[in-house]
C-alpha cells in the first residue's frame, strides 16, 4: 500500500485553521511561512526556459492564485493599520529611545500606521494587476499543432 498523498495547501490549512486559535506566535509563524513560500516561489520561477511551467494555463493559475492572496493580505493590511491607529491612543505607549517622551512613541505609532496603509493601497494595485495578468493569460495556450 502506498503512503497517502498530502494536498499541501490542505496541510496549511490544518496548521493555519482561520477559525484559530489566534495568537500572536501563531500570526507570526504564518507570516514566517508565507515568506518561506515566495522564497519557494522565487527559486521556482527562477528560470524561464525551465520545462516546469510550459504552458499558460499554468502560470494563469499562478497569477489567479497569487491575485486572491493579494486580495487577502490587502484585508490583513488593512486590519494592522487599524491596530496601529488604535495603538496611538493606548495607555502606557513607550518608545525605546526615550521612555518620558509619549509624543516620540505616538510619532513612531503614526509612522507605523501610515506605512501599513500604504502598504495595502500598493498591494490592492498588485492584486489588480495580478487578476489583469491571469485574465489575459486565461486566454492564451501553445498551439502544438502549428496551427494547422
Amino acid at each position: 500500500m502506498s503512503p497517502k498523498k498530502i494536498d499541501r495547501s490542505d496541510a496549511i490549512s490544518m496548521l493555519w485553521s482561520t477559525d484559530g486559535p489566534h495568537t500572536a506566535d501563531s500570526i507570526t509563524t504564518a507570516a514566517n511561512g508565507i515568506a518561506e513560500l515566495w522564497r519557494y516561489l522565487a527559486h521556482a520561477t527562477l528560470r524561464t526556459d525551465s520545462e516546469v511551467l510550459t504552458d499558460p494555463a499554468d502560470v494563469y493559475l499562478v497569477a489567479g492564485t497569487l491575485s486572491a492572496a493579494a486580495n487577502s493580505a490587502v484585508q490583513v493590511l488593512r486590519q494592522l493599520h487599524r491596530w496601529a491607529e488604535e495603538l496611538v491612543t493606548m495607555p502606557g505607549l513607550t518608545h525605546d529611545s526615550d521612555r518620558s517622551d509619549s509624543e516620540l512613541a505616538m510619532t513612531a505609532a503614526d509612522l507605523a500606521a501610515g506605512a501599513l496603509e500604504e502598504s495595502r493601497i500598493e498591494m490592492t494595485l498588485h492584486a489588480k494587476a495580478l487578476s489583469t495578468a491571469a485574465a489575459a493569460l486565461g486566454h492564451l495556450y501553445i498551439d502544438s499543432d502549428g496551427g494547422e
